[in-house]
Order: structure tokens, then sequence, then C-alpha cells
């Protein structure tokens, strides 16, 4: 599915597992009770889309857009975020456990009651709000929050400074 274009498309307990789904663009889909797992997604373009119990774990989403998206009940945990857009995204529920999150663009994201949990975060977060996400054992030693909403948050274990 490499490069394949796919728009107001439904996929319903669909797997992708393994897929290679570099440089698709799904535009304005519903993605509901879907297998990404271990799916190579680099440059891939998922915009104005709903994802509702999507499970990504493992997933390549290097560089990859997920823009304008409603998230919720997710897993991106181990998954390969580096250089990845979230701008004006909402995430609910949502795991990213044991997940290195490195230079993504987070303009106008929400992440409400995510778990963070042993992940490593990587880069500048500005007017992002975490309220009650949990980042218990994760390593923010090379994070800048900058007038984001952390209330609720939980903090316990987490490695807040390289020293």
């Amino acid at each position: 599915m490499s490069m394949a274009d796919m728009f107001s498309t439904t996929f319903e307990e669909a797997d992708l597992g393994r897929a290679n789904i570099s440089k698709a663009t799904l535009y304005k889909c519903s993605i509901r009770k879907s297998y990404f797992t271990d799916a190579n997604m680099e440059f891939s373009d998922i915009t104005y889309s709903s994802l509702d119990e999507v499970d990504f774990e493992g997933a390549n989403l290097k560089d990859a857009e997920l823009t304008h998206c409603t998230i919720s009940k997710s897993n991106f945990s181990k998954a390969t975020i580096d250089g990845t857009s979230f701008g004006s995204s909402s995430f609910e529920s949502t795991k990213f456990q044991q997940t290195k999150i490195e230079n993504v663009y987070t303009e106008e994201t929400s992440f409400r009651a995510c778990d963070f949990k042993g992940s490593e975060l990587i880069g500048d977060f500005e007017d992002v709000s975490f309220s009650g996400s949990d980042f218990s054992g994760a390593d923010l030693s090379k994070a800048r929050f900058e007038n984001c909403n952390l209330e609720g948050a939980n903090f316990s274990g987490a490695i807040l400074s390289s020293g």
C-alpha cells in the first residue's frame, strides 16, 4: 500500500500489521479497532481523520503527519515517533509507553489522560495540553515544556534533569 491515497475511507477491524504504508495519504478517514502494528508508515499523511482503538505498537511513524486528527483509546507504545507532526490533533486515553518521542511538532495539540510511562521525550513542547497524563518513570531530561497544561499529570519516578 506504499504511496496509496485514500479519501473518506472507513477502516473497521482492519489488519494492516507489518504493512508498508509509507508515503500514503489517509484524508478524512474513519479508522476504528484496527491494527497497524509494526507497520512502516514513514512519511505517511493522516489528516482530518478519526482514530478510535487503533493499535500502532511498534509502527514506524518517522516524519509522518497525524494532523487535525481525533485519536482516542489508541496505542503508540514502542513506535518510532521522530519528526512526526501531531499539529492540531487531540489524543485521549492513548498509550505511548516505552516510546522515544523525538522532535515532534505539537502546536495546538492535546494529550488528555495519555500514558507516557517509561517513555523518553526529546525536544520542545509549546502550548500543549498534557492534562491528566501519566509520565511515571519517563525520561523528560531532554524535553522543554513551555506554556503547557500539566494539570493532574503524574510525574512519579520521572527523570526531570540530566544531572
